[in-house]
């Protein structure tokens, strides 16, 4: 039913779960429920953010793990708040990021943010990109986001919006959730 983790979560994980009865941290990865004692974990996890397990009706660690499962995989679908998404190509030397993306969590890909980003916030993705070494160009074809994969002969990949209109932004790029504060500028 579970197994202990190859890799503890990043601390951005969007569906993770800490079980202050048993001072473990669940998450769902690869479709596989995993746990940790809270206290190997790294300490860039930061607990305080995780809300509290299902309380067990069954107190064997079964039934208590089989509840934490059900949980996790109901939310695992849930997109997260309104945040701010930016990579490490937009860093400055001071930590500071010249553009912040708004957009909606709806996961990870290799531990990077994958976020939906309104029309305007992908446009401003496709023209900060522009020019950056290192990232496939970006442009659209109508309102198809295309993603051109350097120095391949392929067609470039399709990215459509979704039934409100957002485009799941991700690309295996280093996108990272941001303080506000810490943008230039805020592309919504």
């Amino acid at each position: 039913m579970y197994r202990s983790p190859a890799e503890p979560p990043h601390a951005d994980a969007a569906h993770a779960l800490y079980d202050p009865t048993t001072g473990a941290l669940y998450w769902l990865q690869d479709g596989q429920l995993h746990h940790a004692p809270a206290a190997a974990l790294p300490g860039q996890v930061d607990l305080t953010r995780l809300g509290p397990a299902p309380q067990p009706d069954d107190p064997d660690l079964a039934g208590h793990l089989r509840l934490v499962e059900q949980h996790l995989r109901r939310h695992a679908g849930t997109p997260g708040p309104v945040a701010v998404f930016s990579g490490g190509w937009l860093r400055t030397a001071d930590g500071t990021y010249r553009h912040g993306f708004t957009g909606r969590r709806v996961g990870t890909r290799d531990g990077y943010a994958e976020f939906t980003a309104s029309p305007a916030a992908t446009a401003a993705i496709v023209a900060t990109s522009s020019g950056h070494t290192g990232l496939p160009p970006l442009g659209f074809d109508d309102h198809t986001l295309l993603l051109h994969d350097h120095g391949s002969a392929a067609a470039p990949r399709r990215v459509v919006p979704d039934r409100h209109g957002r485009y799941r932004i991700g690309f295996g790029w280093c996108w990272e959730q941001i303080h506000p504060d810490q943008a230039a500028t805020i592309a919504r």
